[in-house]
């Protein structure tokens, strides 16, 4: 019998890029329980090392209902180890490649379970970032548990030699935020990857696939939400509102949290429109992009076994990561508890790093030219004009609906802009700005209408410019003054902000 401290290892139940997972009994309790077994080669690192503790005592405290509850932690034989309550019904992934799609009742009754865990591990700081159908589980009457909170942050702590920074997470589901590297990860990231799960299970497929895991975080970063509809043309409409909600790429554009989505799929669920986002519970409150349909489906890619060690850098374009971000899949190594089982076909966490820590964005200059837009003469109206709210912290208007345009100015919440009509997916509105003549648009998702959307006119929106090839800066020139029959407006201009180097609504 092989054994690992006072667990006795019974069989291996599944491997990936940061981890070993075994069926064991501790003969202490008489029970079978799951031992997850990380690289040794992590307590190499002091940071790591710390953090591991730190971050297993505050995931041991968790309690809910849905939680996978962690019985013990620890090193054995300069390994870290996990102790948590065994599951014997499956993870989602596995019941996503049975059944191919789950129902609409029973992908909501998951999100649900699965959000309102999120939420109190959220109330108590705890983000999880590295949410997948692999990580969602079921006991043996078919009740969901989430598990793995608090590994990803774990080896996030993890620092190369030269001072790497690391990003841990799995491709498929991983965040724009994510994707980037950007170190202020909050529970807005475990919504999106939420949304992207609850697109998997009623589509049977992932929302992006790639042919490399670099290719799949930047269709995360830059490509549309994909359209659920046009590949379950019998689901509710108002389903897809619900997606682009919850996987906008901006997180100030997504449901404030896990719940707020729970609740909106309560809503479709029963046949009726999701209410407008709430405020009530975000935490730090921008804009969803259009959805567009899906290429044919490939299979879900895989990632081998790796202990880290990595092979030679590969260059994520930087007009998509605003820098350059490396991956590599690692050569197999065994460790001592490992055997030739193969491993299961999922979607594998995996690290990516960059060779320099994350860098400060430093804004444009203020005299950078916009982008054309599309600027009609506002004619005042006698009419009651439709007013957009605005629902979040702050929101951007942008030069046209989609996250590639040119930001105009931000607003902070409650802000009260006129409502000219919605573009064709009823997903950006196009507003005028406050004591000026200048259009714009806003996301729909960001504000709160007093009337319904489905009677603004439809108005044509500007062409979406295309993303330079390159990063090359072009030479700075001031914009062209355009002479106005019209008197100009005097009034001081909204506080704009000069677009970062990547996009958001």
């Amino acid at each position: 019998m092989q054994t690992f401290g006072r667990y006795e290892i019974l069989e291996e139940l599944g491997k990936g890029g940061m981890a070993v997972v075994y069926r064991a009994l501790d003969p202490r309790f008489k029970r079978e329980v799951a031992l997850k077994v990380l690289p040794r080669t992590l307590l190499h690192d002091d940071q790591f090392r710390a953090r591991f503790e730190r971050e297993a005592q505050v995931i041991a405290q968790l309690e809910h209902p849905a939680i996978v509850p962690v019985y013990d932690f620890g090193e054995q034989d300069g390994q870290p180890y996990i102790v948590m309550r065994l599951m014997t019904g499956g993870s989602l992934a596995e019941r996503i490649q049975q059944q191919g799609t789950i129902s609409l009742a029973e992908s909501t009754a998951i999100l649900t379970v699965i959000a309102e865990a999120l939420d109190e591990a959220h109330e108590r700081g705890i983000i999880h970032r590295d949410i997948k159908p692999d990580n969602i589980l079921f006991d043996a009457r078919g009740k969901a548990y989430l598990s793995d909170f608090g590994i990803a942050k774990m080896l996030q702590a993890t620092v190369s030699l030269t001072g790497s920074q690391m990003i841990i997470g799995t491709p498929a589901y991983m965040s724009p935020e994510q994707g980037r590297g950007e170190r202020d990860i909050d529970r807005r990231s475990d919504v999106y990857a939420l949304g992207a799960i609850l697109f998997e299970m009623l589509s049977g497929r992932i929302p992006y696939d790639a042919d490399t895991p670099t290719g799949q975080i930047i269709k995360h970063i830059t490509d549309p939400v994909p359209n659920l509809c046009a590949l379950r043309p019998d689901l509710p409409p108002s389903i897809q509102t619900v997606i682009a909600t919850a996987m906008a790429k901006d997180r100030d554009a997504r449901y404030p949290t896990a719940g707020h989505l729970a609740e909106a799929m309560s809503y479709v669920t029963r046949g009726l429109t999701p209410p407008p986002r709430s405020l009530s519970q975000a935490p730090q409150p921008q804009p969803a992009p259009q959805a567009s349909p899906l290429p044919p489906a490939k299979e879900r890619l895989t990632a081998p076994v790796s202990t880290f060690q990595w092979l030679p850098w590969l260059t994520v374009a930087a007009i998509l990561l605003a820098s350059l971000f490396f991956f590599a899949w690692g050569s197999k190594k065994t460790t001592p508890l490992q055997t030739q089982t193969p491993a299961p076909t999922a979607q594998q966490s995996i690290i990516i790093s960059s060779p320099t820590p994350t860098t400060t964005h430093t804004p444009a200059p203020s005299s950078s030219p916009e982008a054309p837009t599309h600027t009609p003469t506002i004619t005042p109206s006698p009419t009651s004009v439709p007013m957009a709210e605005i629902s979040v912290r702050s929101a951007n208007v942008r030069t046209g609906p989609d996250t590639r345009f040119t930001v105009l100015a931000s607003y902070p919440n409650t802000t009260r802009l006129p409502v000219l009509g919605v573009n064709a997916q009823h997903t950006w509105l196009q507003v005028q700005l406050p004591n000026t003549n200048t259009i714009g648009w806003i996301a729909l998702s960001t504000v709160t209408l007093d009337q319904d959307v489905a009677l603004l006119p439809i108005v044509e929106a500007p062409p979406t410019p295309s993303l330079p090839p390159t990063s090359t800066r072009t030479p700075t020139r001031k914009p062209q003054r355009k002479k106005s029959a019209t008197p100009q407006d005097t009034s001081p201009p909204p506080t704009s902000k000069p677009p970062p180097p990547i996009s958001y609504p």
